[in-house]
């Protein structure tokens, strides 16, 4: 956001934009990782109790 050294500053709007990209992603991911692993678990015959 406030840059240092050589980095230009990015501002708020900028940041902000990439936090809710890299939480998109981290969603998404997790969704994914989630329906892998109970494929995988239904495959093998698994019983995961919550």
């Amino acid at each position: 956001m406030y840059g240092f050294g050589l980095m230009t500053p990015i501002g708020w709007g900028w940041a902000l934009g990439m936090w809710a990209y890299a939480l998109a992603w981290f969603v998404f991911n997790d969704v994914v990782k989630m329906g892998v692993l109970r494929y995988y678990r239904s495959r093998k015959g698994v019983v995961v109790e919550i």
